[in-house]
């Protein structure tokens, strides 16, 4: 089930090494493109979905338009834990790619926000760069390989790459 409650807009123009400090929901998020670019920023939340195999949760998403491209931060909180280990959370970065039609796709494990995560680049159907970075804000290992969590924050965008590395360099999601 799928509820939007509530969508704020609000018009600003970023300039360069000017960081951002958006509320979005329960969560604080800061972030810093490190470039001079003009977008509106909105935010997007609580909406209420469930996986596949059942399991609650909630997103909260924080949505920056610009002219010529978009990006997408979004935390989503499951209900209760659920595996959160590489394999799985690199399969979901390459799977939204093709979802959406990205061809020569690529992933890498890189830290964000001092965690493990995992990005997955690919080239989208106006030829242009796509990238789907995923991380675990709260992941607890149980074993070398097995990990366990509650909160996603996922990052999809089309900016130019040297943007997107400062977006993923300087994040920060707390929950407030």
């Amino acid at each position: 089930m799928k509820l939007a409650l509530l969508s704020v807009l609000i018009m600003i123009s970023v300039g360069s090494g000017v960081p951002e400090n958006v509320a979005v929901g329960p969560y604080d998020i800061s972030f810093d493109l490190n470039a001079t670019v003009d977008y509106e920023i909105e935010t997007l939340g609580p909406e209420y979905f469930e996986t596949k195999e059942g399991v609650s949760y909630v997103e909260h998403t924080l949505v920056l338009n610009g002219t010529d491209y978009f990006t997408f931060i979004t935390i989503r909180r499951f209900d209760y834990p659920i595996v959160a280990d590489n394999e799985s959370t690199i399969y979901e970065a390459e799977a939204f790619l093709e979802r959406i039609g990205c061809q020569d796709i690529q992933s890498y494990g890189r830290e964000i926000d001092q965690r493990a995560g995992f990005v997955a680049t690919g080239t989208n159907i106006f030829n242009t760069n796509e990238v789907y970075a995923l991380y675990w804000l709260d992941r607890v290992t149980f074993t070398s390989e097995d990990y366990m969590a509650t909160l996603l924050c996922s990052i999809s965008s089309d900016l130019p790459s040297d943007v997107v590395e400062s977006l993923l360099d300087t994040i920060h999601v707390v929950m407030t």
